[in-house]
């Protein structure tokens, strides 16, 4: 089990159904070199962007978003939530329980900033 992936794969899957609904796509999917290098995908629509992005050096999932104004690609990013992840001890329901706090965490975040 690659628990980076599994994890990642989860993530990006449930964000995005959760993102379809309020009118994001998928722009950009960028994966380093190494197995478990950083990551990151964007969605994103007409007036805001989201990244979820895996950090290997601090073995840290984020989500974060800004608002995109005409004429530029995005603005000032902000976090919208992070969860730490440590592969070597991380099992099924760990990764589990990540994808719900942070699909609670875009819910509450979608509901509260007008999207």
């Amino acid at each position: 089990m690659d628990v980076v992936h599994d994890t990642y794969a989860a993530l990006t899957d449930a964000i995005r159904a959760s993102l379809a609904e309020h009118g994001f796509e998928t722009t950009s999917d960028h994966h380093h070199g190494q197995p478990t290098g950083s990551k990151y995908r964007l969605f994103t629509r007409d007036d805001r962007a989201l990244c979820l992005s895996w950090d290997s050096t601090n073995q840290l999932f984020r989500l974060e978003c800004c608002q995109r104004h005409e004429g530029a690609p995005t603005g000032a990013w902000s976090i919208v939530c992070e969860e730490h992840l440590d592969p070597a001890t991380t099992d099924t329901d760990a990764i589990e329980g990540m994808v719900t706090r942070v699909c609670n965490q875009l819910t509450s975040y979608l509901e509260t900033s007008s999207v």
